[in-house]
């Protein structure tokens, strides 16, 4: 946190020197090179960390199930490690479909997503008003959280397919109830029509959580080897290692 803050500091800062000594045009025309950057930077990003777990899954993979059947109780703190995990690079991977939008202005998701974030502002059907951002922000990653328990609790062993098509299955499940009790209880209506914008705040809420679905079954196996105890864990690393 304190690098973030820093680092967000000094981009703030830069901006505002360039904006105060050059004039607001220089900024806009730096704002074209500065936004493909920030595309190139987080599609990286993006796809390192996708080829980082893949990698990671083809050694620990074999036999995770069995870990998880002899291991129940870590199958909680599994769940909900790959519930924060699966919500970052879905904010990751939203963050780069968001800048490709932009980068072809095509702004109309985004004012989407800006309107529904002014209703959280708003405390739209709560006590606390505008106090509730900090609160929407934790409920968000709880939101994450919570959601990936019943996934691997109850959801996996029944879907069925490869792990990234369980978890998109089950993501179906959280998105109905975006659409059908979120949206409207921040006053965006069902499906997001109220914020006139028509489908789109459906269909960004239906891509947002599939791309949880698809990071949370990917990551969920990975994570239930984590949390074995050291010993076990090293060995089926080396069994692993040996079978690939």
């Amino acid at each position: 946190m304190p690098a973030l803050l820093a680092g967000t500091l000094l981009n703030a800062g830069a901006w505002t020197i360039v904006g105060i000594t050059l004039g607001p045009s220089v900024v806009m025309l730096l704002e074209g090179p500065r936004l493909t950057a920030r595309l190139l930077l987080s599609a990286v990003l993006l796809v390192g960390l996708v080829y980082l777990t893949w990698q990671i899954r083809r050694r620990a993979l074999p036999g995770w199930r069995a870990a998880a059947n002899l291991w129940p109780s870590r199958r909680v703190e599994a769940a909900a490690q790959a519930g924060l995990l699966a919500t970052l690079e879905m904010t990751m991977a939203l963050g780069v479909v968001l800048t490709v939008f932009e980068e072809i202005r095509l702004d109309l998701p985004e004012r989407a997503l800006l309107e529904t974030a002014a209703l959280v502002s708003d405390g739209h059907g709560t006590l606390l008003g505008a106090a509730f951002v900090p609160v929407a922000g934790v409920l968000f990653c709880l939101a994450g959280l919570l959601w990936a328990i019943p996934y691997a609790m109850w959801a996996e062993q029944r879907l069925r397919g490869p792990d990234w098509l369980r978890g998109l299955t089950f993501a179906l499940l959280p998105t109905v109830t975006s659409w059908l009790v979120v949206l409207p209880a921040l006053g965006a209506g069902p499906l997001g029509l109220g914020l006139g914008a028509g489908l789109v705040p459906a269909a960004g809420e239906l891509v947002r959580h599939l791309l949880y679905g698809a990071a949370l079954g990917l990551v969920y196996p990975l994570l239930v080897v984590a949390r074995q105890p050291v010993s076990r864990a090293s060995s089926q690393l080396r069994l692993a290692t040996r079978v690939a």
